[in-house]
């Protein structure tokens, strides 16, 4: 069905105002807050926030499996009256039911193709669909798929990996600067004519957004502005900058962020840092559903040939392996390094593994040669999905970051495969927030933290093997495909079937504390000049 001549005429007004001065347009759109250059809020420590205690976070996990619960009840509703009134029909009009589609939208690390791939495995119909620009390495889908290092892919690893032909549930739309007839011949309205004024900068992404429009349901991950415009209903999966840092901004781009998150069906928390942020920006739309990796990828399994030939380059038989980017600043990647050289010296046969990469990839190298441990540290290329499980597989352990107190895509990926995990985590935080507590890692904040928990691995092989195995244990219960991808279907169906989702009785709709007024305020009183996220 084409758009009505109503519909038709408001769009035209819009694209006829769209080289107007962004003042009058947001005027003339209704918002009565002009963006400007600053930031709408900052945190540098949203651990830290004041509402972050265990009890809070304890009442947000029990009302968001409350309300998953309902939901699910609903839909099964739903789906009995479906069948029901099928099966009273006249045989004559009866037809098998249309099936639903969904796409996942963005696939920064990989996010989106690892959640998508064990969903298809289970016969939901998931698209992904990439972002137009994002050509990063880690972005590609052929990463996930590549068992080699990157050096293997000459001097453009990008380009390379581009040259691979994705499955076909994988879909990349190019940026169109010729949009204008694509918006009014379009069969139904997309963008508003409101979001047509305020964002027209956004307008060349109106192929994907297009294609988008077309399913039924999304899931969209670090571009939470290609749901909103896309006019479609849609899950926000965040991945951390995105909703961190970029919704922070109170430029054109800020708000967009921020309206694009308010507007979602509901924030996927993964992690308890989402809830802060949630508190800082007003939202109450979140409900716990964390980040899954399939089980049958990332799992435990031999790899002597790995194990084998690190040996044969620098010898020893206990191998630590360090997957995090390299950054001083955000992942604390100093404090392996210490940890290692305090440790290195009472364990000849203990060896280091880092995957080069980071930006302080250099200090790190420079460091490991002031320590004299060149001969017991090996820096490896970085490395495809499929060979970073075998070196997981074949490490004895592996150390994660050391700022956030949250595990990433890194940790999970080692837990998963079995190993013990050193880190700094906010342990209390994720016991109030997961159902079978916080994952059994070794809790570290600075290198002597570290030396303590390697030695202790290291004097007992035993000990070694068996808190991997809790790790794998835990893995299986909290955050694997196994347990949530019934979560997943169950949202992505209700939002096909318009079944609405009530957050009223979640914790966030309390008004913010007078400690928590004073946090936010110091916090931006403090923040680095804008748009920076660190002090230049």
């Amino acid at each position: 069905m084409a758009l009505s001549s109503q519909e038709r005429k408001a769009l035209r007004e819009a694209l006829d105002r769209r080289t107007l001065p962004a003042e009058t347009r947001w005027a003339l759109a209704g918002q009565g807050c002009m963006p400007r250059d600053e930031w709408h809020s900052f945190d540098r420590t949203p651990w830290q926030h004041p509402w972050m205690k265990a009890d809070n976070i304890r009442r947000f996990a029990a009302y968001s499996k409350l309300r998953l619960a309902q939901l699910e009840d609903a839909l099964e509703a739903r789906k009995r009256k479906a069948r029901l009134w099928r099966w009273i029909r006249p045989f004559s009009s009866k037809s098998k039911p249309r099936r639903d589609r969904y796409a996942f939208v963005g696939n920064m690390a990989n996010v989106n193709y690892i959640r998508a791939t064990p969903l298809r495995r289970r016969n939901l119909d998931v698209d992904l669909v990439l972002y137009p620009y994002d050509d990063f390495v880690f972005a590609q889908p052929a990463w996930e798929e590549f068992e080699g290092e990157i050096t293997d892919l000459g001097e453009d690893p990008s380009a390379r990996l581009l040259q691979r032909r994705p499955p076909d549930w994988v879909h990349r739309y190019q940026t169109e600067a010729n949009w204008e007839p694509m918006l009014l011949e379009s069969e139904r309205m997309i963008v508003t004519p409101e979001q047509l004024l305020l964002w027209p900068e956004y307008m060349p992404y109106l192929s994907t957004t297009a294609a988008l429009s077309q399913y039924d349901a999304l899931l969209v991950s670090q571009f939470p502005f290609l749901g909103f415009l896309s006019g479609r209903p849609y899950l926000f999966g965040q991945i951390g900058g995105e909703i961190w840092f970029e919704a922070s901004r109170n430029d054109a781009f800020g708000i967009l962020t921020r309206k694009a998150i308010g507007a979602s069906y509901a924030v996927l928390v993964s992690n308890p840092i989402t809830l802060a942020h949630a508190r800082r920006y007003g939202l109450h739309n979140l409900l716990y559903v964390p980040l899954p990796l399939d089980e049958d990828v990332y799992s435990p399994g031999d790899s002597a040939d790995i194990r084998s030939e690190w040996q044969d380059r620098i010898g020893g038989d206990f191998f630590v392996l360090t997957s995090m980017r390299m950054d001083r600043y955000w992942k604390g990647a100093q404090h392996a390094l210490d940890g290692f050289a305090r440790f290195a010296s009472q364990a000849p046969q203990a060896r280091l593994l880092v995957l080069g990469w980071g930006d302080d990839l250099e200090f790190a190298r420079n460091q490991i040669k002031q320590l004299g441990l060149l001969d017991r540290v090996l820096f490896l290329p970085t490395v495809g999905k499929k060979r970073l499980v075998r070196y997981l597989r074949a490490a004895d352990v592996a150390i994660e970051q050391f700022v956030l107190g949250y595990y990433g895509a890194s940790g999970l990926e080692a837990m998963a495969c079995g190993k013990p995990i050193i880190m700094r985590i906010e342990r209390e935080q994720y016991d109030a927030l997961i159902d079978v507590g916080a994952p059994p890692v070794l809790h570290a904040q600075n290198g002597l933290d570290v030396e303590g928990h390697l030695s202790a691995l290291y004097g007992d092989r035993a000990l070694c093997r068996r808190i991997g195995r809790r790790t794998r244990d835990w893995f299986i219960k909290a955050q694997s495909s196994e347990r949530w991808s019934k979560v997943y279907r169950v949202l992505l169906e209700a939002i096909a079937a318009g079944i609405p989702l009530s957050f009223s009785g979640s914790p966030l709709l309390e008004p913010l504390s007078k400690e928590e007024l004073e946090y936010h305020a110091d916090q931006l009183a403090s923040a680095p000049p804008f748009p920076h996220y660190v002090d230049p």
